[in-house]
This record gives structure tokens, C-alpha cells and sequence, in this order.
């Protein structure tokens, strides 16, 4: 069975001062570009930024937490069956 499409001239869009208030989305205004890529590098920067903390949080958890834990686990474990 195919699939009718309707034809374009009926659907066509209404100019907007016909269209209702509640139904309109706002129209927005192309921003400068240049604007648009000094926003897009800092948020960028921001991010790889943001990760490199991450990345510093993320090792000083392991050499002062998970590291230890595990060698002191290993350590008594060692010292136990050496007795």
C-alpha cells in the first residue's frame, strides 16, 4: 500500500498575522559568527579544563586512597602466610 504524501500548495504556511499569539514560536536573529566562535573556543577551553580537574581528582584519590587500601590488603595478607 503506498504512502500518499499531500500536496504542497495545500499546507501551505499562514502569514502571521493570521496566525494565533499562543501558537508562534519567536523568531530569533542569526548572531555574528566570530561572536559565536570566541563563545564556542572559551566554552571549549572551559571543558578541557574542567576534564583536566577531573583527571587531578581522579589520581589524588588513587596514590591517597585505592593505592594504599591495597597495599596494606597485600601487606597483611603477605604477612599472614608467612607465619
Amino acid at each position: 500500500m503506498p504512502i500518499t504524501f499531500p500536496h504542497p500548495s495545500r499546507h501551505e504556511p499562514q502569514p502571521l498575522s493570521r496566525r494565533s499569539s499562543s501558537y508562534s514560536l519567536p523568531s530569533y536573529a542569526p548572531t555574528e559568527s566570530s561572536t559565536t566562535t570566541t563563545e564556542e573556543d572559551e566554552e571549549a577551553a572551559m571543558i578541557q579544563e574542567e576534564w583536566e580537574e577531573s583527571l587531578r581528582q581522579i589520581e589524588v584519590v588513587f596514590s591517597i586512597v585505592i593505592i594504599p587500601t591495597i597495599g596494606k590488603w597485600y601487606g597483611r595478607r603477605a604477612a599472614y602466610w608467612g607465619e
